[in-house]
């Protein structure tokens, strides 16, 4: 048998589409969510607003997805993913210990 000679077709790139809307359905849900959130939450102080709105932005969200379909192949990628998490969020409630202590003490 004789092989074609010439350039070989590039591979076929799966279709993006469904991908894009999946992302675009999502951030408009938060978005919306978000926005229905602070519009239910007129009669409470600011203060309480923005302790009930302190969740994940899009991107943050975003993330958090991103990371999670990297880890569901094989497990020792869902072990590192979920090391990593964990790691952050013990980092972020160290961070928060430090910050309130600090300004405790700022306090005093």
């Amino acid at each position: 048998m004789v092989k074609p000679k010439g350039p070989k077709a590039p591979p076929q790139a799966p279709d993006l589409k469904p991908v894009i809307a999946d992302l675009a359905l999502r951030g408009s849900a938060a978005l919306a969510r978000r926005a229905l959130g602070k519009r239910l939450a007129q009669n409470r102080s600011p203060k309480q607003v923005n302790e009930i709105l302190a969740g994940r932005g899009l991107g943050k969200a975003v993330t958090a997805a991103a990371l999670m379909r990297l880890g569901i192949p094989s497990l020792p990628r869902a072990l590192l993913v979920g090391s990593v998490l964990l790691a952050n969020r013990l980092v972020q409630r160290r961070s928060r210990k430090r910050k309130a202590a600090a300004e405790k003490t700022e306090e005093t």
